[in-house]
Order: structure tokens, then C-alpha cells, then sequence
């Protein structure tokens, strides 16, 4: 919690100096360290953030600072309600780059930023994304981060995205996959340009086969 506390630091006295007086106030409530103060500051500072943004107000050096402290508690906060928050702020603010927060953020220990980070990364898909994103279709176990995961891995379209969705529906004995072959097979046939039904499974297996000859025959998930 040291970087949070010396952003905090940072971000009050530039906010003091000619920020929003109510930013600085969310600032100061969440430096007292009290759980519940800061969830209330980081949903008070994203909002705040997000409406400057959407009323077309540029940036001035209190709010970049304040970015970065949503930024810090998405990466490092203890509290999964702070860090939620926190990535749910930061996906709604459309001119900040924060690809790096969500990608580290769709690998939580828990599901609801998780949720938040793939939701983030399939409305601004990120090529970076693409192998974390692959790997994290493995192993995860909530059905409704799956489905954003799927949706980003799509919207990134590269070829570690077509090979992940290709495994969803040739490999899943076990039928993890059941409810998401549809919305895979649609972003397959949109990177592929490949028309085969969903049903011919040798056919999208030869595809594979064509493409990704290295890889072995074997299910992923």
C-alpha cells in the first residue's frame, strides 16, 4: 500500500491546487485508510472522472493523478469491492489507456474483477491481451466472465484468438464450453472467413490442423 499512500500524497496537494474541491475530498476520505471510506471514495472519484470526461473537459494534472491512484488500487488494493471499482471506473473512462490494470486485473483471484477487467478488455480490445486472455479461457470457472473473455478474445481477432476459440469447440469433452460454442463459432467464422457449419467437426479440425500444426490434438479446457 506504500505507491497508494505516496499517490494519495501527490494527489492532494495538486488537487488542493486547482482540481475539483470534491475529487480532493474523496482523495483525503480515502487516505484515512478505512475500508469503507475508500470504497466510497473510489466510486466517487471514478464517477466524478467519467462526467469531466463525457462533458469534454480535458484533464488537468490533480486529475491525471487521481487516474493513477484508481490505477493503484486496481493493481494492489487488498479489498476485491475497492479493486472492482476501481477497473469499473477506469473501463469507463474512454480516453485513458489503462490495457496494462486490465490485463493484470482479468487474472484476479476474484471473479467480480475479473468480470469487470474482460468486460473492459472486450470494449477495447487489446492485442496484448490476447495470450493472457487465452490462457485465463482455461482455467476459468464463472460462465459470465467466460462469455466477456470470449467477446474480447473476438474483438482482438489475432491468431492466438482464433486458436483459443477454435479449441472451444473441437476440444471440451467435459462441456465447460456448452453454452459459449455459439458466440465462439460466430467469432471464428468473422476472423476466419471459414463458413463451415458448427457441426462439421472434421472440417474445423482440419483447419486447425492447417493452421496451428505445432499444436497437439488435444482438448484445452
Amino acid at each position: 500500500m506504500d505507491k497508494i499512500s505516496r499517490l494519495l500524497g501527490l494527489s492532494a496537494s495538486l488537487l488542493i491546487a486547482g482540481c475539483s474541491g470534491t475529487i480532493n475530498e474523496y482523495l483525503v476520505l480515502a487516505q484515512r485508510g478505512d475500508v469503507d471510506e475508500v470504497r466510497e471514495a473510489v466510486l466517487m472519484i471514478g464517477s466524478l472522472l467519467v462526467q469531466k470526461e463525457q462533458e469534454g473537459y480535458a484533464f488537468d494534472d490533480g486529475d491525471a493523478e487521481a487516474v493513477k491512484y484508481l490505477q493503484a488500487v486496481a493493481r494492489d488494493h487488498s479489498d476485491q469491492i475497492c479493486r472492482m471499482r476501481a477497473v469499473s471506473a477506469l473501463r469507463r473512462l474512454l480516453e485513458v489507456d489503462s490495457s496494462d490494470i486490465f490485463i493484470a486485473a482479468v487474472q484476479d483471484d476474484r471473479w467480480g474483477v475479473r468480470l469487470e477487467a474482460a468486460k473492459a478488455l472486450a470494449e477495447r480490445p487489446s492485442p496484448e491481451a490476447s495470450p493472457i486472455l487465452a490462457e485465463r479461457l482455461k482455467s476459468e470457472a464463472r460462465d459470465e466472465v467466460r462469455i466477456d473473455i470470449i467477446k474480447a478474445l473476438a474483438n482482438v481477432g489475432d491468431r492466438r484468438a482464433l486458436r483459443a476459440l477454435l479449441e472451444i469447440i473441437l476440444f471440451d469433452p467435459g462441456g465447460k464450453y456448452q453454452g459459449n460454442r455459439l458466440r465462439a463459432y460466430d467469432a471464428i467464422r468473422a476472423i476466419s472467413g471459414k463458413t463451415f457449419p458448427l457441426e462439421d467437426t472434421e472440417a474445423w479440425r482440419d483447419y486447425y490442423r492447417s493452421e496451428f500444426p505445432e499444436s497437439p490434438d488435444e482438448g484445452s479446457g
